[in-house]
């Protein structure tokens, strides 16, 4: 009996949802060690921050201080990475063990696994890294965007701030007595 074959595009589909599901089970585990291992890099260090006995104490200290939410920070740029990466790799890897086969077998050798599976693979994290390093860099000019300039100050004293040392000894200028455009007359 023969497997029904699913079309290319739902491979790539069913892929990315499964490695969305993935990262959604499995990024509060991820977030919490990342948190262990900078608390303990940061008592190691000689830093305020004590290091953390456990995993568990580190999720008790996320979901106190900073919610449930907190063990799901930075959910949407990991299912981003996941839909571009995993559904290039598993949807790829079908069509590239085909191309692989040779005539007339009906199943590759274990080599040919290893490099249909290194093949998409590479594909996959390579279009994937370029996509994120350009969201990122996007968000980077974003972040540098000058803001608009402030308004003008009201008054030269706004503008400046009050008269400092002899300038302020000698009192406010007069008409005729403190015009010139460069130094004192």
């Amino acid at each position: 009996m023969q497997t029904p074959t699913l079309p290319a595009y739902a491979t790539f589909l069913c892929g990315g949802a499964a490695a969305c599901v993935a990262e959604l089970a499995t990024l509060p585990i991820d977030t919490t060690k990342v948190r262990l291992q900078l608390a303990r890099g940061a008592g190691a260090a000689g830093g305020a921050a004590a290091a953390a006995d456990s995993m568990l104490a580190v999720a008790r200290g996320i979901v106190a201080d900073e919610g449930v939410r907190g063990l799901f920070k930075g959910l949407a740029p990991a299912l981003q990475r996941q839909i571009v990466f995993a559904s290039l790799r598993i949807g790829l890897y079908a069509d590239i063990s085909e191309r692989l086969r040779e005539p007339g077998a009906t199943s590759l050798s274990l080599t040919r696994k290893i490099a249909a599976g290194l093949l998409s693979g590479a594909i996959g994290i390579t279009v994937a890294n370029v996509r994120l390093v350009a969201h990122a860099r996007a968000r980077a000019r974003r972040r540098r965007r000058p803001r608009s300039p402030p308004p003008p100050p009201s008054s030269l004293r706004a503008a400046h701030g009050p008269r400092q040392g002899a300038d302020a000894e000698r009192g406010p200028p007069r008409a005729g007595r403190e015009a010139p455009l460069f130094g004192r007359v």
